[in-house]
C-alpha cells in the first residue's frame, strides 16, 4: 500500500513539475497546493514532502545564477561547434594552393563540399536526433560527451591523412556527427531556463556562430602558414577538447531529468501534433527553407567575390569578418525584439531589408572595396538576425513546453539545412550562366556599366545576386575552371615545325588521358595557315570566331613563312585569334629545367625562376596608325601605342594575383616612363594604384632597358614581371634565352573570364631553317600543353605531363638547342615512356 501511493505521489508531483518550465506562472502559487487522494487511510498529502517542490528545488527561470551560466557555456558551445565549419574557407584556400591535394583527381570539386556537408548534416540532423532525447532525456548529456569525443576525433584523424575523400568523410561528416550531437541537445535546455527572456538567450546562443566566424579566420592563417593543415587540425582537435570539456557540466536541464524518464508519461512534445496543421507555420517553413539558401549564397561566394573585385586574400578575410560582426549585432538585437514585436512583422521586415541590402549594396554598389565592406556589415546585421525570430514563431506553438519547441526548433533546422545545402550547387550553376540578358537590363537601368557589383567577374555574380534578392566590372582574374569529363581541344598547327611539335604533344596528350582515364580530350585539327592563305586569300574561315567559341581551350603551333611577310601573317592569324576572342593576359613561364644549362655563370635551376605578364590586348600592338604618300619621299607613317586605363587595371590586378599565388610573392613591372610621358606614365600610375591592394606583395619599378641589365646580371632578384605587349614580347625571348633555349618556352594566351576558349602555343615562332629535319624541340609545346591542362582544371594531368619532360630532360635526352642529340621524335618517345610509368 504504501509503494503504490509513494508511485502516485511520484506521478502527481512529476505532473506539476513537467508543464512547468517559466517560474512566472504557477511555481510560485500562494497558498499552497493541496490534493486530494482516494480514501485509503490517507485524506491528504501532508505526510508528503511538500507537492510546491517548484518552488523550494527548480532554479529560477530568466534569472540566476543557473540560467546565466547555461546560456554562457551554450554560447562557447555554439562559437567552437560551428566555428570550424563556417571558416572552412581559410582551410580550403590552404588546401587548394597545396600540390599535395590538388594533384588528387576531382580535389577541386570535392575540397569544397567539406564545409557544405559539416554545416548541411548539422542543420538537417535536428528530426532525427530530436525524437530520441525527448523520448530519453537522461542520455541528452551522455549525447554531448560523446558529441564532444567524435569533434575531437574527426578533426584529429584528418590530421594524419592527406586522401582528400578521406578530408571529406572525416572533417566534414564525421565533425558534423559530432557536432550535432553536442549542439542539438545543448539547444534543447534553452527553453527550461528562459521564458520571458528567451528570445534574447536564442539570439545569443546564435551570436556564438557569428563569434566563432571572426576568431577562427584570424586565427587560423597563421597557424596554416606556420605548421600546415596537419599540424594545424591537430592544434585544433586539442583546442576544442579543452575549451569544451569544462563547458558541460554547466550545461544542463533545469528539470530533474531522472524522474521524468523513470515515472514520466510520453513527454508533450512527442504527443502534441497540433503544430502539424498549422498553416503559419508551414508558410514560415517554406519561408525559412528560402532564406536559408539565400543567406549562405554570399557567405560562399564573399571570398570569390572579394578575388574577382581584384582585391587581396586578407581584404576577403576582413570583409568576411565584418559579416559576422554584423551577423553578432543582428542575432543579439533581432533576438531581444521578438520578445517585445510581433514575430511575423519582425520576420517580415527582417526579409525585406535583406532584400534591400543585396540588391542595393552587393548587387549596385559593392564595386569597390568600400562597397563590398558596406554590403558585408549591413547584410550581416539583417539577414543574420533571421534565426532569432524562430523563438517568436515557437513560443505560441508549444505552449511553454521544453519538448515541443525542441521538436520546433529541430523542424526550423532542418529546412534552414535544406536550404544551406542547396545554395552551393544553385549558386554555382547561376555563375556559370550566360549573363547577357541580365546585364543589359542593369546597365541600361543604371548607365554605369562598369560601376556595379552587377559586373564584377565579368557579370557572372549577377544572376545569382538577383536570385538571392528574391529568395531574401572589374573582370576576375582567374575564375575557377568547371571540370568535365571530356574537353573539345582546337588544333592549329599552322606553319614551319608548328605541325611537327602540335603533332607530338597531341600523341602525348593522348597517351596521358588514356593513362589516367580520368578525363578526355577531344583534338579537331584546323589547316588554317600560310598554305591556305597562298590559295584562299585568308588564313582562317569568315566565321572562325563563332568556330573557336564552341572549343574549352585552342593548341596553336606557330604562324609565318618566307612567302608572305611576317606584318600579313601575325595579323591574319594569330592576333586575329587573341584580340577578338579578348585573351588579354599573356603568360609566360621561364625557369631553368633539370639537366639544362643557362648560358649565364653560376645560375643554378632555383635562381631563374619567373613569370612574365604581357599585356595582349592593346598598347604597341593595338594595330593603329596609318601611311601615307606611300613611296614619296614625304611619305609618313604612323604606328600608334594605345593604352587604356581599363586594359592596365585589369592585366595590373592579373599579375598581381599570379605574384601573390607564389612563394615569393614579388612583382616588378616595367615600362619606359622616362622618355614615353603620356602612356606609361599612366602604366605607373595604374600599376600603383592596383598595388595598394595588394600589401603582401613587394613591388619594384623598372625601366625597360635597365630591366635586360638585371635579368642577365641578376636573376634571382626577380620572380613575377609584369610589362607592355611589346616589352614582354622581347622581354619573354631574352628570358627563353637565359633559360637555355627559346625552345623551352611556353605561352598561354589567356581570356580570364572564361567566357572565351584560351590558347596556348610556344613562343618558339615557326623556324623554317629546320622544319621537316626533325630536330625541333618539342619541350615547349609539351609545357605549353601541360599550362593548357592546368587551365582546365585538370592540375594533377598537368604536373604529371611536366614531369615526365623534367625526368627526360635530366636523363640527358635533349635536343640540339640545349646541347644534345636528340631529334623530336626522340624527346617524345622519351616522355611518352615516362608517361607510361606513371
Amino acid at each position: 500500500m504504501n509503494s503504490t501511493l509513494e508511485r502516485n505521489l511520484e506521478s502527481i508531483e512529476l505532473a506539476l513539475q513537467i508543464p512547468l518550465p517559466a517560474s512566472s506562472s504557477t511555481l510560485y502559487l500562494n497558498p499552497p497546493v493541496s490534493v486530494a487522494l482516494p480514501s485509503d487511510g490517507f485524506s491528504s498529502v501532508d505526510n508528503v514532502p511538500s507537492i510546491n517542490r517548484n518552488q523550494s528545488f527548480l532554479p529560477p527561470v530568466d534569472k540566476g545564477f543557473g540560467a546565466w551560466s547555461f546560456l554562457t557555456a551554450a554560447f562557447f558551445v555554439q562559437a567552437i561547434v560551428w566555428g570550424f565549419p563556417t571558416s572552412f574557407g581559410v582551410f580550403l584556400d590552404a588546401y587548394l594552393n597545396d600540390t599535395t591535394y590538388t594533384s588528387q583527381p576531382r580535389a577541386s570539386s570535392l575540397l569544397p563540399l567539406i564545409g557544405p556537408i559539416s554545416t548541411g548534416i548539422i542543420y538537417c540532423s535536428g528530426p532525427f536526433i530530436t525524437p530520441v532525447i525527448t523520448r530519453y532525456p537522461y542520455h541528452k548529456r551522455n549525447s554531448m560527451y560523446v558529441g564532444t569525443i567524435l569533434c575531437w576525433v574527426s578533426l584529429f584523424a584528418a590530421s594524419y591523412t592527406t586522401k582528400v575523400i578521406q578530408l571529406v568523410a572525416l572533417q566534414g561528416a564525421l565533425y558534423a556527427i559530432g557536432g550535432s550531437l553536442l549542439y542539438i541537445p545543448c539547444m534543447s535546455y534553452l527553453s527550461e531556463w528562459f521564458n520571458r527572456k528567451r528570445g534574447f538567450a536564442n539570439g545569443a546562443v546564435f551570436a556564438g556562430t557569428a563569434v566563432g566566424g571572426i576568431l577562427l579566420p584570424l586565427i587560423l592563417p597563421s597557424l596554416l602558414s606556420s605548421h600546415g593543415p596537419p599540424k594545424t587540425l591537430r592544434i585544433l582537435s586539442i583546442a576544442t577538447v579543452l575549451l569544451i570539456v569544462p563547458l558541460l557540466p554547466l550545461i544542463k536541464g533545469r528539470l530533474p531529468e531522472s524522474r521524468i524518464r523513470a515515472m514520466g508519461p510520453t513527454p508533450r512534445g512527442r504527443g502534441n501534433s497540433e503544430w502539424t496543421r498549422s498553416m503559419s507555420f508551414w508558410v514560415l517553413v517554406v519561408a525559412n527553407t528560402f532564406q536559408g539558401f539565400g543567406y549562405f549564397v554570399p557567405i560562399v561566394w564573399l571570398p570569390t567575390f572579394a578575388s574577382d573585385l581584384n582585391l587581396s586574400n586578407s581584404i576577403a578575410s576582413i570583409a568576411l569578418a565584418l559579416l559576422n560582426c554584423g551577423s553578432l549585432i543582428g542575432r543579439l538585437a533581432t533576438g531581444y525584439l521578438s520578445d517585445k514585436i510581433n514575430p511575423w512583422l519582425l520576420g517580415l521586415s527582417t526579409l525585406a531589408s535583406t532584400s534591400a541590402v543585396t540588391f542595393i549594396l552587393w548587387g549596385v554598389l559593392s564595386y569597390n572595396l568600400a562597397g563590398l565592406l558596406s554590403f558585408s556589415l549591413a547584410y550581416g546585421i539583417v539577414a543574420g538576425g533571421w534565426s532569432s525570430t524562430w523563438n517568436g514563431f515557437i513560443k505560441p506553438l508549444s505552449v511553454n513546453d521544453p519538448n515541443l519547441s525542441t521538436t520546433l526548433f529541430g523542424v526550423l533546422l532542418f529546412s534552414r539545412g535544406i536550404g544551406n545545402i542547396f545554395s552551393t550547387p544553385i549558386s554555382s550553376a547561376l555563375t556559370s550562366l550566360d549573363s547577357n540578358s541580365t546585364t543589359s537590363f542593369f546597365t541600361h537601368a543604371f548607365d554605369h556599366s562598369e560601376h556595379l557589383g552587377f559586373d564584377v567577374g565579368g557579370g557572372k555574380f549577377e544572376k545569382m545576386i538577383v536570385t538571392t534578392t528574391n529568395g531574401h566590372r572589374i573582370n576576375s582574374p582567374i575564375p575557377p575552371p568547371i571540370p568535365k569529363s571530356s574537353y573539345k581541344i582546337a588544333s592549329i598547327p599552322g606553319d614551319g615545325i608548328g605541325p611537327e611539335v602540335i603533332a607530338a604533344a597531341v600523341e602525348i596528350l593522348q597517351a596521358l588521358t588514356k593513362k589516367l582515364s580520368t578525363f578526355e580530350l577531344e583534338f579537331t585539327e584546323f589547316d588554317w595557315g600560310t598554305e591556305r592563305f597562298l590559295k584562299t586569300g585568308r588564313y582562317t574561315p569568315e566565321d572562325y570566331l563563332e568556330v573557336l567559341r564552341e572549343f574549352d581551350a585552342i593548341l596553336f603551333g606557330s604562324v609565318g613563312s618566307p612567302s608572305v611577310p611576317d606584318h600579313i601573317s601575325l595579323w591574319g592569324l594569330r592576333l586575329a585569334i587573341c584580340q577578338p576572342l579578348q585573351q588579354y593576359a599573356n603568360v609566360r613561364p621561364t625557369r631553368i629545367l633539370p639537366g639544362t644549362k643557362s648560358p649565364l655563370a653560376n645560375c643554378q635551376p632555383g635562381d631563374l625562376d619567373w613569370v612574365i605578364v604581357r599585356e595582349n590586348s592593346e598598347g604597341e600592338y593595338a594595330g593603329q596608325g596609318g601611311r601615307s604618300h606611300v613611296g614619296c619621299d614625304h611619305e609618313v607613317a604612323t604606328e600608334l601605342s594605345i593604352f587604356t586605363r581599363t586594359g592596365v587595371r585589369r592585366i595590373a590586378h592579373f599579375a598581381f594575383n599570379v605574384a601573390q599565388n607564389r612563394p615569393r610573392k614579388m612583382l616588378t613591372y616595367v615600362t619606359k616612363s622616362n622618355a614615353q610621358r603620356n602612356g606609361m606614365v599612366m602604366w605607373d600610375e595604374v600599376v600603383q594604384e592596383v598595388a595598394k591592394d595588394y600589401p603582401d606583395v613587394s613591388v619594384d619599378h623598372m625601366l625597360v632597358d635597365a630591366m635586360t641589365v638585371r635579368m642577365v646580371l641578376n636573376p634571382r632578384s626577380l620572380d613575377t614581371i609584369l610589362a607592355t605587349n611589346l616589352h614582354a614580347d622581347i622581354l619573354s625571348d631574352l628570358a627563353a634565352a637565359l633559360a637555355g633555349s627559346i625552345g623551352i618556352a611556353p605561352t598561354a594566351n589567356l581570356d580570364p573570364t572564361r567566357k572565351n576558349p584560351s590558347m596556348f602555343e610556344p613562343i618558339h615562332g615557326s623556324a623554317f631553317d629546320i622544319t621537316g629535319l626533325g630536330l625541333a624541340n618539342p619541350v615547349a609545346t609539351f609545357w605549353t600543353a601541360s599550362e593548357m591542362l592546368h587551365w582546365l582544371g585538370e592540375s594533377e594531368a598537368a604536373i604529371s605531363l611536366m614531369d615526365a619532360v623534367e625526368k627526360t630532360c635530366a636523363a640527358g635526352i635533349v635536343t640540339k638547342d640545349l646541347g644534345g642529340k636528340a631529334g623530336t621524335k626522340q624527346v617524345t618517345e622519351a616522355v611518352l615512356g615516362e608517361i607510361l610509368k606513371l
